[in-house]
């Protein structure tokens, strides 16, 4: 990094064996010329970080590059522009004004961390069963059966329990099997009923760790109920 007048230039590449094909700009590299903008002190000895909050007139003139060449300089209050090229001097990017907001070192100590963790966790909540719910627990290949038997004499109820096998199990090729055999009933299912998979072990509760399989099958029910509630 380097003055040149009121300007900060920076100069930053990713490690050798990197490459950032397949980005507009890599954001590590990125990051590191926005860098320099503290480093710099370029808005004084406030002893207050400032972080990126709202971008305008962004241009990309240029992608894939694994070396970046940027001139930062004041575009106002709390305001930088930058103009980014590559190793060469090509134009990469051009940012007319990028605004940064103030954050102190109080405002980072204060921060919740136990409620931070907390967006990122799952809620266990209750549900009530629907009346005239019923209950058939079958096992993985039972479940064709389970459909035939609709037609008999007894109420069928509305939802089906799903128990795949294997579901307890720490073998990938284990869990690779149970996934693919819950894709298979998810994809093949035409019954109006609601169907629920059943499993144990499939995610980390109460200090547990959760079986590979049973994990398997979890994140992908959840991911089929996304797309087709």
């Amino acid at each position: 990094m380097w003055r040149a007048g009121e300007r900060i230039v920076v100069e930053t590449a990713l490690p050798d064996g990197e490459d950032a094909q397949g980005f507009g700009i890599h954001p590590a590299l990125l990051d590191c010329v926005l860098h320099g903008v503290a480093v710099a002190g370029m808005f004084g000895a406030d002893r207050q970080a400032r972080l990126p909050f709202s971008w305008s007139g962004v241009r990309l003139h240029a992608t894939g590059s694994a070396v970046l060449r940027a001139q930062i300089s004041r575009a106002g209050e709390d305001c930088i522009a930058v103009h980014v090229a590559d190793g060469t001097g090509q134009p990469v990017a051009t940012i007319e004004r990028l605004v940064l907001r103030k954050i102190s070192p109080e405002q980072i100590a204060s921060t919740d961390a136990e409620l931070l963790r907390s967006l990122f966790e799952l809620a266990w909540l209750p549900r009530e069963i629907p009346p005239g719910a019923g209950e058939i627990a079958v096992a993985g290949d039972d479940l064709p059966a389970a459909l035939a038997n609709r037609t008999g004499g007894s109420d069928p109820g509305t939802h089906l329990l799903f128990r795949p096998k294997n579901v307890q199990s720490r073998d990938p090729e284990v869990a690779l099997a149970a996934a693919t055999e819950v894709l298979e009933q998810l994809q093949n299912w035409t019954d109006d009923r609601t169907l629920v998979i059943v499993t144990q072990g499939a995610v980390a509760c109460g200090g547990t760790v959760p079986d590979p399989a049973g994990a398997a099958v979890w994140g992908l029910v959840r991911s089929a109920q996304s797309e087709m509630p």
